[in-house]
């Protein structure tokens, strides 16, 4: 356990060196929290800054703030990541075979709301939110399933516009 008293943090480490860290950070007064992080070495890694948190199991570099390795080589090793910040959330499954999102609407006011989900490579599909209608420039609320990398591809949009896509250029409207 570790306690450091800045002029402008108060920070408390505990730690049982080198499976498990938690870190915590608070502002002067000691009551608003604007860090948590957790550790379980090798298998899980938490992170909760103000707005922003996200969730990595099988975090396998013992290390923290190394951009290089995070974003070059974490990937191979990382079997599932979650990323929720105040616009959304998204999460990663399987080096990126399974993966979904949620992304919502601009402001309080607006309910839409924009979500995906992805089996990769044979279907993925995205609803709600505005989506572009292929055969109006304008955007709808609408549902897009592709099937096998986007071979084939269904839309429906609420206007009752339905469509689909062959081999990326034959449309078929109903």
């Amino acid at each position: 356990y570790l306690y450091d008293r800045g002029e402008q943090k108060q920070t408390r480490l505990y730690w049982a060196i080198p499976l498990y860290c938690t870190q915590i950070v608070y502002d002067k007064s000691g009551t608003n929290r604007e860090l948590l992080y957790r550790r379980f070495w090798p298998f899980a890694s938490y992170t909760e800054e103000k707005e922003n948190a996200s969730l990595k199991i099988l975090d396998i570099w013992p290390m923290r703030h190394t951009e290089p390795i995070d974003r070059n080589l974490a990937p191979f090793w990382t079997l599932y990541s979650y990323d929720e910040t105040a616009k959304g959330y998204g999460w990663d499954c399987l080096w990126g075979m399974l993966r979904g999102a949620r992304e919502n609407g601009a402001s309080a006011s607006e309910s839409a709301k924009r979500e995906s989900f992805s089996f990769q490579p044979f279907y993925s599909v995205e609803w709600g939110g505005d989506v572009k209608v292929e055969k109006a420039d304008a955007t709808a609320q609408a549902t897009v399933r592709d099937y096998f990398f986007g071979v084939v591809r269904t839309s429906h949009s609420e206007a009752g516009l339905e469509r689909v896509r062959l081999l990326w250029f034959w449309h078929l409207d109903f």
